[in-house]
């Protein structure tokens, strides 16, 4: 690209794609942690003796809590923006991450299933909020779908190595 002299040189800012990025991360955690019962089950089954049933209330009470808060997210996404509610958010799943792992009885571990999914109900919803408001319009599109496919071959890489990371190290 040739410039004269008057004419300047247009740099390419790179901060919202970084932003952007740091919300996907934040959304491979989210499938992550979604899909990581799966794995864990006999071993969830065998620490808390479940039955069968109460190991899938376990594994989908993540799901309650998550879909119920979809909407919320988004009004409150609309209201505060993405960068406190995912921060927030991030936070608040860390502590039901550390509730979970350390869970000496089925409710504990409730709890902290229940928080992690309560807590990432932000993470879609904020990841499209910065994808429509600080990219461009044109690869909104694009970015979307690109998170989407980073996000769950993560989770599909990792999930090859959870099973054998389970089996050596334990689910906690």
């Amino acid at each position: 690209m040739q410039t004269t002299q008057n004419e300047p040189i247009k740099h390419m800012n790179y901060w919202p794609y970084c932003i952007w990025f740091l919300a996907v991360v934040c959304l491979l955690f989210q499938f992550l942690l979604q899909f990581s019962s799966g794995v864990m089950t006999g071993q969830l089954m065998d620490s808390f003796h479940l039955t069968a049933t109460r190991a899938g209330f376990l594994a989908g009470s993540y799901y309650y809590v998550y879909v119920l808060l979809q909407t919320p997210a988004g009004f409150l996404t609309d209201r505060f923006g993405p960068k406190m509610l995912l921060t927030v958010g991030c936070f608040l799943c860390c502590i039901g991450c550390l509730i979970f792992s350390h869970a000496t009885t089925f409710i504990a571990a409730e709890m902290g299933r229940l928080l992690m999914g309560g807590s990432l109900a932000f993470a879609f919803v904020g990841m499209v909020y910065i994808t429509a408001t600080m990219l461009p319009s044109n690869i909104f599109s694009l970015m979307i779908g690109l998170a989407e496919t980073f996000a769950l071959i993560g989770v599909v890489v990792s999930e090859m190595y959870l099973a054998h990371t389970l089996e050596v190290l334990g689910w906690r």
